[in-house]
């Protein structure tokens, strides 16, 4: 049985170690503040912020750079979960 996923694109706004940011799919406004976010690795060695909306309470997901999550970790902001 085969399944298609769609992905929507997620935008990543990391100002500075303050927030780590992306798009929410139900609320469907830009630059949604992650709450507890997860810094996971992808099965092809990327890396994804994984959170709660701070406003709806969806999980959220965005895609980073290595260096972009090191940073998140480094500041305490994310937890590491790989």
């Amino acid at each position: 049985m085969e399944t298609s996923r769609k992905f929507i694109k997620s935008e990543i706004n990391y100002n500075g170690g303050k927030m780590v940011k992306a798009y929410c799919v139900k609320c469907k406004v830009k630059g949604t503040e992650m709450q507890s976010p997860a810094i996971n690795k992808t099965a092809r060695g990327g890396f994804m912020a994984k959170g709660k909306c701070g406003t709806c309470g969806t999980t959220m997901c965005a895609m980073m750079s290595k260096d972009n999550a090191d940073k998140a970790m480094d500041s305490g902001e994310a937890t590491k979960a790989f």
